[in-house]
């Protein structure tokens, strides 16, 4: 397996219980680090194509672009342990200390949220050290934060905006949440470029010709029905211009800057009165429903809870796993296959097109405004054939179509 050499200007220091430290042996400079994860690479080849993916060329891509982060690298800091991240979180909104870019809050809080979501040790060690700062809007993250694969690897840029003065004590609040916001998207096993066809049977086909980073993808949609795995957003309320953002991407890692926030909250984050108000923020307003449906675990007023009602297809660990894999086309297909065990009335459909299905009952999940879930009802209790799959598809563009593009 060949090695690749980063700079990583940091001592690093792992403090994973209060008061007992782990040193890690990591040079100021030159360290070293894995391209991929091999058992990773043979399993990923095997269950691509076995769920219908037709692989023409695919290798690990991580650090190969030619470019470093934007902005400035942010240097030294070290990693601390949650309970003193926690500390430093609640010391600056109660005592109101102005945000800086602290090095040690800044990868902690990456550090600490990737290890959550289940990404291994050296990963999130390596990619919580490639963080910088920008200062520019120019061709650089004007909205808060971003990730991005650079020539050291997968690394966060957070905008000077996030440490405007005007916010107050809510900058502490907004950078735990945008910060593991990141972390969710930067917790994939591996970057993997790609050129293939992912197949979702009569829904049409997505054909990949550049990086693979968890549920998002460079590619390009072929079919009749429409694109129901992207979205136009605006990037801020006062712009006009739209960008195109992953749904299943966007939706799962404002779910785990949500998780994240929380575990943070029980380890007493929540003595502060605002970051406890604050719980439940979410950037994206079409997908909001769907963020507290997917938290439902208990039902209301005797019916069954959403969780019981996905079967566990939906739930934070399996969605997790299938993320880390970076297998966008197995859950799809597992929420397929969970509506047809709940229709009983269907034939059997091919691989791809239960694939199909399963994106056609998320998009109406996601965002009920479209259908207010008439969509997900009649796919329960009506016959599912190709034809209804691609028609239910069909009209769920047309409504999205017909909205206002939103604006976080």
């Amino acid at each position: 397996m060949a090695l690749k050499t980063i700079n990583l200007n940091v001592d690093i220091l792992l403090d994973m219980k209060e008061g007992e430290a782990e040193p890690v042996k990591l040079g100021r400079r030159d360290f070293l680090m894995t391209a991929g994860i091999a058992g990773g690479a043979v399993v990923g080849g095997l269950v691509g194509l076995r769920l219908g993916r037709i692989i023409v060329d695919a290798y690990d891509a991580e650090g190969d672009e030619p470019y470093d982060l934007y902005g400035e690298e942010l240097e030294d800091g070290r990693i601390i342990g949650e309970d003193a991240l926690v500390k430093k979180y609640l010391e600056g909104i109660e005592d109101g200390k102005p945000l800086e870019p602290d090095p040690t809050v800044i990868r902690s809080t990456l550090y600490h949220a990737m290890r959550f979501f289940g990404t291994d040790r050296t990963n999130a060690l390596r990619r919580s050290g490639n963080v910088s700062i920008s200062q520019s809007p120019e061709g650089a993250c004007a909205s808060y934060a971003c990730n991005y694969d650079s020539s050291k690897g997968l690394g966060v840029e957070i905008g000077s905006v996030a440490f405007d003065a005007d916010y107050g004590q809510i900058a502490w609040i907004h950078l735990a949440q945008r910060l593991a916001h990141e972390a969710y998207h930067v917790s994939v096993g591996r970057v993997r470029e790609i050129y293939s066809v992912e197949d979702y049977g009569v829904l049409g086909k997505y054909r990949i010709s550049g990086e693979v980073i968890g549920f998002g993808r460079d590619e390009e949609y072929k079919g009749e029905v429409g694109d129901l795995m992207k979205r136009p957003m605006r990037l801020n309320s006062d712009s006009q211009e739209a960008v195109e953002i992953s749904v299943p991407e966007e939706f799962f890692a404002e779910s785990g800057s949500n998780r994240y926030y929380g575990h943070l909250l029980s380890l007493g984050l929540n003595e502060s009165y605002l970051a406890s108000l604050w719980k439940d923020y979410f950037i994206f307003p079409f997908m909001r429903q769907g963020f507290i449906n997917i938290q439902d675990t208990t039902g209301i007023e005797g019916r069954a809870s959403w969780q019981e009602w996905w079967g566990g297809d939906l739930s934070f660990d399996k969605v997790d796993r299938l993320h880390l894999a970076s297998d966008r086309f197995g859950f799809y297909k597992s929420l397929g296959q969970r509506i047809l065990s709940i229709n009983g009335k269907s034939q059997p459909l091919s691989e791809e097109d239960t694939a199909g299905l399963g994106i056609v009952a998320f998009a109406d999940f996601v965002d009920i405004s479209l259908s207010g879930y008439e969509i997900l009802t009649s796919l329960v209790h009506e016959p599912i054939t190709q034809k209804a799959i691609a028609g239910k598809g069909k009209y769920l563009v047309e409504r999205i179509a017909e909205q206002e593009i939103p604006s976080p």
